[in-house]
């Protein structure tokens, strides 16, 4: 095998591992709140649960950091169900007035 090729072969391993590792995402109903809101702050995003699988909701801010919206923009209170909890605020995130 040579440099090269060994190289590529470790760094898809390593990025096969790492995707094995963090696990696939997990729509909202089937995770805790507390859990749902970590996920926010480390990927400002969830995922919901819909009849064609799991769809992504990104920009979203985390409850403990405020961000001021543009001037054409409002604050929209983020709640999503939860294994634990009907409403689960998870964030803010900036609407169209």
């Amino acid at each position: 095998m040579t440099p090269s090729r060994g190289l590529a072969t470790a760094l898809f391993l390593g990025a096969a591992l790492s995707s094995a590792a963090h696990g696939a995402p997990r729509g909202t109903r089937s995770m805790r709140c507390r859990d749902v809101r970590s996920q926010v702050s480390r990927t400002g995003r969830y995922y919901a649960e819909t009849a064609d699988g799991l769809v992504p909701f990104y920009d979203l801010f985390p409850v403990d950091k405020f961000v001021p919206c543009a001037i054409h923009q409002r604050l929209y209170y983020v709640q999503v169900p939860t294994l634990d909890a009907p409403k689960c605020h998870v964030g803010y995130t900036c609407i169209a007035n």
